[in-house]
């Protein structure tokens, strides 16, 4: 049964989650990449710690050389898992699925190439191990939030408005959760308007929830294929830390699986898993991911999406990814391994300076 959820985590791919990478401990523990005490780092960028990759790889007990089908990348791998960097500063692929980095890709004067702190605790380490995360609970409610609604159509595309699609898929989605176990609520359930600030409300109410925005994208006519954005947990320049910051790393693993699923669904990769700083993300008390479909400006996305067929198909794989997050976000859930690797440096005092302000994200 383990086996199978690890499956559908991965959209039928890999097994991320099973890796031998994964540390032993106890129920609720959490690791060493997700501590409040840092690690020492491997350089400093400004005020910005950053680790090697080779430090990431001896953690994980990866291994090196794996083909890469990009000149310049660095690749480490296991059977199950391959980690992929570079060569551009932005280029980061776990078992094909683009991550987007929250702070570029950097080498230090002997040319080593470094990954983020940031990178690492709120990406990299959320997907390699998500039953490690810390605040593990257990999910007693989906909360489906269909986008636009009302006057607000949001993009339109041949199978009818943006705000159509995707109160259908959330109503499949709800449906398919419900037979698979988990309560699930819509956030809307018909064609109406409601503010940001108004579904927050809705959703702030349920414990141990987590939350999916569901949407169409809009773009050049080439881009095609599902996306799902988390929101970042680095603030902009003139806001304090987002309340949703505590959920950033739960939120990873939660759009991990959920762009795993689609991407499987829809039979491409898509742009993979993204960040942002859209306002409705930023007020909820919950892991939640914001939802491409597709792309209604792409004549194949969009002929896939007039499909009620294809729609119940992009619902099934959401229930899919759902119900394995739900899995791994149990406190119960653990991984199986023999061999803890060793802690990758010392620890040291915590540093009181504050961050610098992080460059804005934008959404490709």
């Amino acid at each position: 049964m383990r086996a199978e959820m690890t499956k559908r985590f991965m959209g039928f791919t890999a097994t991320v989650a099973l890796c031998t990478a994964a540390a032993a401990s106890e129920p609720g523990e959490t690791p060493p990449a997700q501590r409040d005490t840092p690690w020492e780092a491997a350089a400093q960028m400004g005020q910005i710690p950053y680790q090697s990759v080779e430090e990431l790889r001896s953690f994980y007990k990866l291994n090196t050389g794996a083909k890469t089908h990009r000149q310049g990348a660095l690749a480490i791998s296991n059977a199950d898992v391959k980690l992929e960097f570079g060569p551009t500063s932005n280029d980061l692929t776990i078992s094909g699925v683009r991550i987007s980095p929250l702070r570029p890709l950097v080498r230090d004067e002997r040319g080593l190439l470094l990954v983020s702190r940031d990178d690492w605790v709120y990406w990299i380490d959320p997907i390699m191990r998500p039953t490690y995360l810390a605040g593990r609970e257990e999910v007693q409610t989906v909360i489906i939030d269909a986008g636009h609604g009302g006057h607000d159509k949001g993009v339109q595309t041949e199978g009818g408005s943006e705000a159509g699609i995707v109160l259908q898929v959330a109503e499949e989605l709800q449906k398919q959760l419900t037979e698979n176990g988990l309560r699930a609520m819509l956030t809307r359930t018909g064609d109406y308007f409601l503010s940001d600030q108004q579904r927050v409300d809705a959703a702030n109410v349920y414990p141990n929830a987590i939350f999916l925005s569901l949407h169409v994208n809009s773009a050049s006519a080439e881009k095609r294929g599902p996306e799902v954005y988390i929101r970042s947990p680095l603030p902009l320049p003139e806001e304090k830390t987002p309340a949703s910051a505590a959920n950033a790393p739960r939120s990873a693993a939660l759009a991990y699986a959920a762009q795993c699923a689609l991407s499987s669904a829809a039979g491409v990769a898509g742009n993979g898993c993204g960040h942002t700083h859209f306002s409705l993300l930023s007020s909820l008390n919950m892991p939640a991911v914001w939802v491409e479909l597709g792309y209604a400006t792409n004549p194949q996305d969009a002929a896939l999406l007039a499909s009620a067929a294809y729609r119940e198909k992009l619902a099934e794989a959401l229930a899919r990814a759902v119900s394995a997050f739900a899995h791994y976000a149990s406190p119960q859930a653990r991984l199986e391994v023999t061999d803890p690797p060793p802690p990758i440096a010392k620890p040291t005092k915590k540093s009181s300076a504050p961050p610098p302000p992080p460059r804005r994200p934008r959404k490709n």
